[in-house]
């Protein structure tokens, strides 16, 4: 039980029993649960668990925002022994069904707001059931669903506990009627944590039951099913130890120390990233969680970020580079709107605080850094400190940024402005921090050095390792690193020899043990002679040399030149026809071709060979997005689902009409969304 999961939320309730640990937004304001109340609530919903016959091994999914009762519904399924399978609010009802079936839950933990698309996932014909609860229902029933074989398991699917009360009892059952599921198979997670604690009173049997799954944990037994989002293959079901993520926690709390900080968690709660670094990493120090606002849904979430961020005033943050750089555009915007003084003295102070920075990690002599004060100095003094405090409140830091791959002029910008932004590269298979770059050890454009408990080599396609500076795939030694895949041990073979995770990402260690990481091994473009380059390093160049373009795309599959898909933000791109007295498509497309190839001349931006640089582009109807599939969670671009959706639009690239990007479909799309409202 040392190293369970366990062990770690009891040791937290004994260090902090009273102190805040996950805080939600009510009507009434805040609503803080205590480290000692949070570990109560779970035991009592595990209680609940266990006398309704569900038992230690079998699965619990949660689907729901990030709250104080999605951390004790999946605290409870811990303390009752059985897996947590944490899903993504943004999966579409195929996906959600599938990892039901996959992961044979027993019980769906759910959120009001999501309730309706776990429902329809549940009513759906044609697709595998999920198991229940072994020992019968105990007054529990199960969903009466239709009868359904050409799934994976064949078992009932499971019973569905509503993590909030946001919805009137009246409401929820009308929803629950109207799919012909069973209303007694949905129960709130409150009524199930007051009868937990009745069962606890009465038969203090249950108590010594759960003490006793406590003591039969060991180091390597499993507590998650993770799936992983799939950026350029199908999703795999990751699964974690107690130890894996004590390891990966531990970690994130020695190098980031955060001692009974605040923070504000934006992200979803399933997330690997916040699932570890911010759920667990605050059992190590006492730091309190504020969870986003999200009553009325993820829009209603969104519009709360600002007003929360105030109310919390965290001392540190938790990002992802896409909101970042909605972020940094908000204050570059801000700017601009104060007037043309202001914007000089700003963009005066960020480019001599660049530089005095140098790479973060080496930085230029003291005379030049001297030199450079006076440029900086106004806006150090009187123009930073309203920004930060005005996006991020007066007690923020740092921030920590994963996810995704986070562009250095990101990191530069916001490092120049007073906040750090640091760095960092993981996967759910480690669980998922590898390397970060922290406080006083950080250089841009790198994500950092490897995490205490992990080992990182580089590695050549016969798995020898590799140089400094050369480049490789990433391979990955650790007791962070998965138990394996589930129901999959073909692929788990192939990801784990001896230990060492092969992450399927490429990258290089430098002189200074600083790891880079230039992107998927499976998204490398590759030439017609078999070549192979990163897109990433060229998708950023064009980004950070235009405002015009909103997103990217290169590819090349065995083509004799790279395209491009691209969406412009209609807005600036209407903005700059307006300037710039552009009055017809085909005169705003020849400018956009311009802005999209500006990175050559830009003396920031990393060249690359030019037989690399995309030889044309064609304009994407509308933005890659989660709905079609073409963006994850962490709203990265899913490469294979994007060459799916637009697969003629990439085939078009490589037809003589095509290879130029002024061609009449771009002219068409382009015109159509110069005239959208």
């Amino acid at each position: 039980m040392e190293e369970s999961l366990i062990a770690l939320i009891n040791d937290a309730a004994s260090s902090w029993p009273s102190g805040a640990y996950a805080l939600g937004k009510t009507d009434s304001g805040w609503e803080a649960h205590s480290f000692g109340e949070t570990r109560d609530k779970a035991r009592a919903f595990a209680a609940w668990l266990l006398d309704r016959g569900y038992s230690p091994g079998q699965k619990g999914a949660i689907l729901g925002e990030g709250s104080p009762e999605w951390i004790q519904g999946e605290f409870g399924l811990l303390f009752a022994g059985l897996v947590s399978v944490p899903l993504s609010a943004k999966l579409t009802i195929d996906e959600l069904r599938y990892r039901l079936s996959h992961s044979e839950s027993a019980i769906f933990l759910v959120s009001s707001n999501l309730l309706d698309k776990a429902l329809a996932a549940l009513a759906a014909p044609g697709e595998a059931d999920i198991a229940r609860p072994a020992g019968g229902d105990n007054g529990l029933r199960a969903p009466q669903a239709k009868t359904r074989t050409s799934g994976i398991t064949d078992a009932p699917p499971p019973a569905l506990v509503c993590l909030d009360s946001n919805l009137s009892r009246e409401k929820l059952r009308a929803k629950v009627k109207n799919t012909g599921l069973d209303w007694d198979s949905l129960t709130f997670l409150s009524q199930a944590i007051e009868q937990g604690k009745t069962a606890l009173r009465d038969r203090p049997g249950l108590a010594n039951r759960m003490d006793s799954i406590a003591r039969s944990l060991r180091p390597d037994s499993l507590a998650f099913i993770c799936y992983t989002s799939g950026t350029s293959d199908n999703p795999k079901a990751v699964m974690l130890s107690h130890r894996n993520i004590r390891a990966n926690s531990h970690d994130a709390f020695v190098q980031f120390h955060t001692p009974r900080y605040k923070t504000l968690i934006v992200l979803p709660a399933d997330h690997a990233f916040i699932h570890t670094v911010a759920i667990f990493t605050a059992l190590w120090c006492g730091v309190a969680l504020y969870f986003l606002d999200s009553r009325g849904g993820t829009m209603a979430g969104i519009r709360n970020i600002a007003g929360n961020i105030q109310e919390c005033q965290p001392d540190f943050m938790l990002t992802v580079p896409a909101l970042s750089a909605n972020i940094q555009k908000r204050i570059l915007a801000g700017v601009k709107a104060k007037g043309p003084i202001l914007q000089r003295i700003f963009e005066a102070g960020i480019e001599a605080e660049t530089e005095r920075l140098g790479n973060g990690y080496r930085r230029p002599s003291l005379a030049r850094r001297l030199g450079l004060l006076p440029a900086s100095l106004i806006a150090r003094l009187f123009v930073f400190p309203s920004i930060r405090k005005k996006v991020f409140g007066s007690r923020i830091k740092f921030c920590v940024s994963g996810g995704a791959r986070s562009p250095a002029d990101q990191e530069r910008f916001f490092t120049a402005l007073g906040l750090p932004l640091l760095a960092g590269y993981g996967l759910t298979e480690a669980s998922p921090i590898v390397s970060a770059n922290v406080l006083g050890c950080a250089k841009f454009g790198t994500v950092g050095k490897p995490m205490p408990s992990v080992r990182v080599a580089i590695l050549d396609e016969a798995g020898n390792r590799l140089a400094p500076g050369q480049p490789g795939e990433i391979a990955v030694l650790g007791d962070s690193v998965m138990l394996g895949y589930y129901k999959n041990p073909y692929d788990t073979a192939r990801a784990i020899s001896d230990g060492w995770l092969r992450t399927g990402d490429l990258g290089f260690l430098d002189e200074e043990g600083f790891l880079s990481v230039l992107g998927r091994i499976r998204s490398l473009l590759i030439s017609d002679a078999g070549e192979k380059y990163s897109p990433e390093e060229i998708e950023e160049s064009i980004l950070g040399s235009t405002e015009l373009i909103e997103q990217v795309m290169v590819w090349c599959d065995h083509k004799k030149y790279p395209c491009a898909l691209v969406w412009p933000d209609p807005e600036k791109i209407k903005a700059f026809a307006a300037a710039n007295g552009l009055d017809e498509p085909l005169e705003v497309l020849q400018a956009l071709i311009g802005e999209f190839y500006a990175f050559r001349a830009d003396p920031r931006a990393k060249k690359p060979q030019k037989a690399w640089t995309p030889g044309t582009f064609q304009i994407i109807p509308a933005p890659f997005n989660e709905k079609d599939g073409t963006l994850n969670s962490t709203l990265k671009i899913v490469r294979h689902r994007a060459a799916l959706v637009y697969g003629d639009l990439l085939a078009y690239s490589y037809t003589p009409e095509g290879s130029n990007a002024d061609n009449p479909r771009n002219r068409k799309t382009l015109a159509s969304l110069l005239k959208k409202p």
